[in-house]
This record gives C-alpha cells, sequence and structure tokens, in this order.
C-alpha cells in the first residue's frame, strides 16, 4: 500500500550536517565540468590534458589569457550554478 504524494518544501542540509560538504562538493564538481566542456584555455600539461581551474571549499579560481574570456568563462559558470540554485556573491567576484 502506498501513502498519498506530498510536496517538499524545504530542500538542503542543516548546518554543520556531515553531508553538507560532500553534497556542496560533489555539485560543484558537476557545475564546473558542465561549463568547462569545452574549453580550450588554461595550462596544458604534458600528457594534453589541461588544468583551467581550481577550487577550494567554495572559492574558485580559474584559468584564462585574457580578460573578455574571463569573463565569458565567469558568466557560463554563473549560468550553469544558478539552474541548480546556487548564486555567486559579485562583490566577492
Amino acid at each position: 500500500m502506498t501513502g498519498d504524494w506530498f510536496n517538499v518544501n524545504v530542500t538542503g542540509v542543516r548546518q554543520g550536517c556531515i553531508l553538507s560538504p560532500l553534497m556542496f562538493a560533489t555539485v560543484m564538481d558537476w557545475i564546473m565540468k558542465k561549463s568547462l566542456a569545452n574549453f580550450t584555455g588554461g595550462l596544458e600539461w604534458i600528457d594534453g590534458s589541461r588544468l583551467c581551474d581550481l577550487y577550494y571549499a567554495d572559492d574558485i579560481a580559474l584559468i584564462k589569457t585574457s580578460q573578455t574570456g574571463m569573463l565569458q568563462l565567469t558568466c557560463k559558470i554563473k549560468r550553469t550554478s544558478v539552474s541548480v540554485g546556487l548564486c555567486m556573491n559579485a562583490e566577492k567576484m
């Protein structure tokens, strides 16, 4: 027997929950992979792979050779972030 459907009005985890860092890191990894899928900038390694971003906790460092390219990359990451409910703080950028 199944019960009636119900809406979930609250999402996320509480501050201090041991799942918070894992869930945040998983979402950030997905955002960065989706945003940088066809990215050609950054530093090239010997094996041909590229280093184009570094992130630690909630900080992201992007590597791009031009200001225009950096702006485009930042906007792409912002759009992807908003699609999953995360917002960037423009004042800290």
